[in-house]
């Protein structure tokens, strides 16, 4: 069966669905697969697709591109996906700063520890991952325990970084299928170099290669 065939039937379903029962369904379904201990991220890859069937019927003389950058049911705070488009062979980047923001909002106490569970889960330390925020940012391990006891946004604590170490541009690889190197947007660009060296660490790379051997 076609992809597209199973949308079809699916929207035939909700057409018979009163306005109040379709907002409540699409309203809470996600929050009902996290109370049901529903747990599996391929329920990401059913919103991505289901994202991409709208935008192709939406707008056919394009081609778009879908990536989960982050999602609850992967451990993540916020469900977050980036949409590329190709207009006239010309990609144009579809993530606003509005979803920027969102991320430069959250809390630096939030996500440290995501950040620490994702290495944990797989051996490795947490004193590892505060090595590495420190090589990256120029924070000492003291400096870090202080933001992380203090109300500070995850964008500030990257725009306050005292020194960013210029070996970060060695950095390079994807993540969230997304390549390091080539985000536009400076601030996110930093962020994500952090989650690719908490990525290289939960997969087993030695901490001298992590650090681009310095």
């Amino acid at each position: 069966m076609e992809l597209s065939d199973w949308f079809k039937g699916f929207e035939k379903g909700i057409a018979r669905l009163s306005p109040e029962q379709r907002e409540a369904f699409f309203s809470e379904c996600g929050n009902n697969c996290v109370k049901s201990d529903v747990s599996t991220p391929l329920l990401c890859e059913c919103s991505k697709q289901s994202i991409l069937y709208v935008l192709r019927s939406l707008w056919k003389d394009k081609t778009f591109r879908v990536t989960i950058c982050e999602s609850i049911l992967r451990g993540n705070q916020h469900c977050v996906m980036q949409i590329e488009a190709k207009d006239n062979g010309n990609a144009m980047k579809q993530t606003g700063q509005s979803t920027f923001e969102k991320v430069y909002q959250m809390p630096l106490d939030k996500v440290y520890p995501l950040l620490v569970n994702k290495a944990t889960r797989k051996g490795r330390t947490r004193e590892e991952v505060d090595e590495i925020i420190c090589w990256l940012t120029g924070y000492s391990p003291l400096q870090l325990a202080e933001l992380l006891s203090q109300p500070t946004t995850y964008g500030d604590f990257f725009r306050n970084a005292p020194a960013p170490n210029p070996a970060r541009k060695l950095i390079t690889g994807s993540i969230c299928g997304i390549r390091v190197e080539e985000i536009q947007e400076p601030l996110m660009q930093e962020i994500r170099y952090l989650d690719k060296l908490v990525d290289e660490l939960a997969k087993g790379k030695p901490m001298e290669k992590i650090l681009r051997n310095s």
